[in-house]
């Protein structure tokens, strides 16, 4: 996803220990935002310390991102500062920057389609009395933005006033932004550069043209854009009834339990930020309190659980405390075989059932039908929503094995037997549609689009799908990845399969890969199975003469 602008904003001229407020709109509905605003200021003498005391954005505090200060000399001084907020609140709020330092500025834009967990991947600083200020820094990810906070001023406290700035440019490609104020024994500036996108990984060189005497603070740093080759995901805020994607109760998602070979399964992938509290993932539910509800949920302290109302004794199944890890994406399950025996119900994390239930407690009397009830991604029309991300749910008219729900980890979709229903949940849509084919599709309500995304569904782990339970034969001599891919370097780095039996049967072969090459001229393979003496097959790319090719020996 390309970086874009999602929203800017200004504030005017202050004076010193002024608060300068300014609007900035920002679309809550966008995926993955970053605030980040640029303060500047100049005075006869400021210290090292001195600068912005504060920032917020509403009721939000963000953070400083670089600083440049240009002090020391008394009577020429200023400051660059350029902060962040990583998901700032959407709607219409003030942005207010506190500084205590003479004449000040204050510029805000908010990007979309930044990294959340570093937005910022490099930082510089320049500071002098220089008539050209050049700045340098390096930007690694493709279209990655850079932005530069420049503050200068010249000939203070001489009665000349007027000096001006000339337009920056940043390799050629600068968005540049500049206001300069002028007074009687003042002049000075202040701009912020918005350059981007980056189309090629590279070290990005500023430059800015000013008169002589000129005393600057610049402050640089490049953006990192969130990478996403593999889908999304959706992101829930628990705590509210507001966030959650409704699929109705069409035939397909009612009695689920009762419709194929007996029993379901419902498999995805989670990305808890808080599991405080009780918080559903699926339900078939209102107000989850009567016969026929269900709910797939986590627990306060860290556990999976299954809970379905019955006419007398509930069906309540739960594992033991921290099963899971917040702050982390799982592969989730839970297989029912629709009886009403606990031991009928089986929980799984990260692709294994739990190794031990703290709760089995079998239901009584009679399963009541669920047909009056929706099923709902998120929430149970109640403020004990899921709070975090969730991805790729699919439910099944059967119990499925271990492998096949390893396969809907790693591969959704895959497994077609049974499927009633497959939400990606890749924040691309509304309605979120069902691509199960039988077309069930959310509608969603609050829940906002989010690039993160499991990172494990390509292809860290094995993705044998005849046998996807063998994972200990990867072997991973690499230590370089990106998200949704390894990097290799053209030497040394290999994912070793080993020797497996299973692949050694095979008469007839297919190989499929994603590739992106990086400088390099020669042959590199991208799969092979080939002994030292040129027994075997190799898939390789032939990057000399740009093409692919096959080696078959005996």
């Amino acid at each position: 996803m390309p970086i874009l602008i999602n929203a800017t904003g200004s504030a005017a001229i202050g004076t010193a220990t002024a608060t300068l407020n300014f609007m900035i709109n920002v679309d809550g509905s966008a995926a993955d935002n970053c605030l980040f605003v640029h303060a500047a200021g100049r005075a006869a003498t400021i210290a090292s310390t001195t600068g912005v005391t504060n920032m917020k954005y509403g009721s939000q505090t963000m953070t400083v991102g670089v600083k440049a200060m240009a002090a020391g000399s008394a009577g020429n001084d200023c400051f660059s500062e350029i902060w962040k907020l990583v998901n700032p609140s959407g709607g219409n709020n003030t942005c207010t920057v506190t500084m205590n330092v003479g004449e000040n500025k204050a510029f805000g834009i908010c990007l979309k389609g930044v990294d959340q967990t570093t937005p910022i991947e490099n930082t510089a600083t320049v500071t002098g009395a220089n008539v050209t200020v050049t700045g340098l820094i390096t930007a690694t990810k493709e279209n990655a933005w850079i932005l530069n906070g420049l503050s200068y001023v010249g000939n203070y406290g001489s009665g000349t006033a007027g000096e001006v700035i000339d337009t920056g440019t940043v390799s050629g490609a600068a968005n540049w932004v500049i206001e300069y104020d002028t007074g009687v024994n003042a002049s000075g500036g202040f701009g912020l550069a918005r350059n981007g996108p980056v189309k090629q990984p590279q070290l990005q060189t500023g430059t800015w043209s000013g008169t002589a005497g000129v005393k600057n603070a610049l402050a640089i740093l490049s953006v990192k854009p969130a990478i996403h080759p593999i889908g999304g995901s959706r992101k829930f805020i628990g705590g509210t009834s507001t966030n959650k994607i409704d699929c109705g109760a069409p035939t397909a998602l009612n009695q689920i339990y009762a419709q194929g070979g007996g029993g379901m399964t419902i498999v995805l992938w989670m990305y808890p930020i808080s599991a405080s509290a009780e918080r559903q993932m699926v339900v078939k539910a209102n107000t989850f309190a009567s016969d026929g509800e269900w709910q797939f949920y986590t627990g306060a302290t860290n556990q999976i659980k299954f809970y379905r109302i019955c006419s007398g004794t509930d069906l309540n199944i739960s594992s033991g405390n921290n099963a899971f890890t917040s702050g982390v994406w799982h592969p989730v399950a839970v297989s029912w075989d629709g009886s009403l025996l606990g031991a009928g119900v089986r929980l799984y994390v990260d692709n294994l059932e739990i190794a031990s239930y703290l709760t089995r407690v079998d239901g009584t009397v009679s399963l009541g039908s669920d047909v009056a009830f929706n099923l709902i991604i998120g929430n149970a029309n109640n403020t004990t929503g899921f709070h975090g991300r969730l991805s790729d749910v699919q439910i099944f008219n059967r119990v499925l094995n271990i492998s096949e729900i390893i396969n809907c980890s790693y591969t959704p979709g895959s497994v077609k037997n049974g499927l009633v229903g497959f939400w990606p949940l890749t924040g691309q849509n509304s309605p979120e549609p069902d691509q199960s084919g039988n077309k069930n599709n959310g509608t969603v309500t609050g829940t906002i689009p989010d690039v993160g995304a499991p990172t494990a569904k390509f292809p860290r782990k094995s993705r044998r799908n005849y046998d996807l339970t063998n994972r200990s034969n990867i072997v991973l001599t690499e230590s370089s990845n990106v998200t949704g891919s390894r990097i290799f370097n053209g030497t040394s780095d290999v994912v070793s399969c080993l020797n497996i039996a299973a692949i050694n049967a095979f008469t007839t072969y297919s190989a499929t890969a994603w590739i992106k090459l990086r400088t390099f001229n020669g042959t590199g393979t991208i799969c092979a199975k080939r002994d030292g003496s040129g027994n075997g097959w190799q898939f390789y790319v032939d990057a000399t003469n740009n093409r692919l090719g096959l080696f078959v020996g005996s």
